[in-house]
């Protein structure tokens, strides 16, 4: 004889294998801190630990770090019409309190160290020039009253001493161009908050400015000049510049809008947004043997020497791909070709066809790391450095898809990714009681809170399960089941 609980039981089973799958929002995925090289890797999983962040927040920030380092020095050659510069854009997104701003400032620590350094030599260079300005000034005037009995050259001027920069902060495209002149070999920007460095565009809303414009060419170290307020203009022949600052999701959503948008400002950026974490204490931060590790690599990569050009300027060295390295390259490169051309939003598909440039610089970055770290010279890009950088780029893909997905999001889409938030920190499944209990906005209402589960099954982020019925029958127990971890939360 068969029992009633025995048959709903099996009707339970059923509808749970033959219920077609629900899709939910593209889900968070870890990012592929493996597929860094060392010390880079060490250094980016230590960060993460010691700030309680995923290491996407310190694998960005470490990209674009080594990227300023590395500037004008090298270039990676596709072939003789297509060069990539080492140079990132990046911005961290989180809302406040995610513990963005610490990291970006572990992963930037030794340069603001070097910063320092440099500051107090140019401090020391320019006393010593106003020492030697005044004796030129008596050597000038002692050369003009000889004049009159007989011609010599005059004396000559001494040159006027100039700051080594690698980080700078809050800085006008004006400024940047002449401290670009005086450092050819790049800069990086570090912008603790994003959203200022878009707003200090001059006249940038609706185009009519030229600030977009200048930006837009330090990000393929173009040639750009920049003219100056009170006349004339700073020329700049290979304005290589990396920025990385943090942005929260709101923010991000109103500053990069449409102009920026259509402008290309955006798909330039690499963005991360990775789940909340809580911010729970730590004993203890980056060992110091790894942030040294991360400081004399760091130096190295500045210390790598450029090529010179004609007229004895520094030029970047163009590292060109090597053959094996190519083959794979190319077969991925057509495989996105393929997908960019199936995208159908405008957003990403801008976003997309970045990621191919992005591949070579990367590779170009993870190759100058490896020769770096091993005492070499790079004379090529090879098929280990590409095969990271594949890896790497695949997943800003998906990132990029996942965060455009995020900032498009309506109310209700928004306020059900929250709930599903919720339920992921308490273990992935709730039942509808524990919601109406745990969250204040349902009051206690059991019925609403079911409501709302309901609303996320409809959506695609779970599904209702129901436990086995026991001996005595009755109603079976049932409790709402997220399908997959949830992306990033956002107020």
């Amino acid at each position: 004889m068969t029992r009633t609980s025995d048959i709903a039981n099996a009707m339970l089973l059923a509808s749970a294998e033959n219920d077609p799958p629900l899709t939910p929002a593209i889900a968070w995925q870890p990012f592929p801190a493996e597929a860094l090289p060392e010390p880079m890797q060490t250094f980016v999983h230590a960060v993460a630990d010691a700030t309680g962040t995923d290491p996407a927040f310190s694998a960005l920030a470490a990209l674009t770090t080594a990227a300023g380092c590395i500037g004008n020095r090298a270039a990676g050659l596709v072939h003789s019409s297509w060069v990539e510069p080492a140079i990132v854009w990046a911005a961290l997104v989180g809302r406040s309190g995610t513990t963005k701003s610490p990291v970006l400032k572990i992963c930037t620590r030794p340069l603001v160290e070097i910063f320092k350094a440099n500051r107090k030599t140019y401090a020391d260079e320019i006393e010593r020039h106003e020492v030697e300005t005044e004796r030129y000034a008596v050597q000038l005037a002692t050369w003009k009253s000889k004049q009159k009995n007989e011609t010599t050259d005059p004396p000559v001027r001494p040159p006027e001493p100039r700051e080594k920069r690698v980080l700078v902060s809050d800085v006008t495209i004006e400024k940047l161009a002449a401290l670009l002149n005086d450092n050819p070999l790049g800069l990086l920007v570090v912008r603790d908050e994003l959203a200022g460095w878009v707003k200090s565009f001059d006249q940038y809303r609706g185009g009519k400015g030229a600030d977009a414009e200048g930006w837009l060419s330090f990000y393929d170290a173009a040639p750009h000049s920049v003219d100056r307020k009170g006349g004339g203009s700073t020329f700049v022949e290979r304005g290589a510049v990396s920025i990385c600052g943090t942005i929260q999701p709101g923010t991000l959503r109103r500053v990069f809008g449409a102009a920026e948008r259509e402008a290309g400002l955006l798909a330039r950026v690499l963005l991360c947004w990775p789940p909340e974490k809580p911010s729970l204490y730590r004993d203890a931060g980056v060992p110091d043997a790894v942030m040294a590790a991360w400081k004399t690599l760091l130096q190295t990569l500045l210390n790598l020497p450029p090529g010179v050009d004609e007229d004895g300027d520094p030029r970047p060295r163009c590292l060109p791909i090597d053959e094996w390295a190519k083959m794979a390259w190319v077969s991925w490169h057509d495989a996105h070709e393929r997908m960019i051309a199936d995208e159908s939003d405008d957003d990403i598909r801008a976003h997309m066809a970045k990621l191919q440039g992005m591949s070579v610089r990367l590779a170009l970055i993870f190759e100058c790391i490896t020769v770096a770290a091993g005492g070499q010279a790079a004379r090529s890009i090879g098929r280990d450095s590409i095969d990271r950088a594949i890896k790497i780029v695949d997943w800003f893909a998906r990132e990029t898809r996942r965060v455009y997905g995020l900032l498009n999001e309506g109310d209700e889409e928004r306020e059900q990714r929250h709930l599903a938030s919720w339920i992921e920190a308490r273990g992935g499944s709730v039942t509808a009681r524990d919601l109406a209990r745990g969250l204040r906005r349902f009051g206690g209402d059991a019925e609403a809170a079911r409501e709302a589960l309901e609303q996320l099954e409809a959506a695609g982020f779970g599904r209702f399960k129901y436990a086995p019925i026991g001996p005595a029958g009755g109603r079976p127990a049932e409790r709402f089941q997220l399908e997959a971890a949830q992306g990033a939360d956002e107020t």
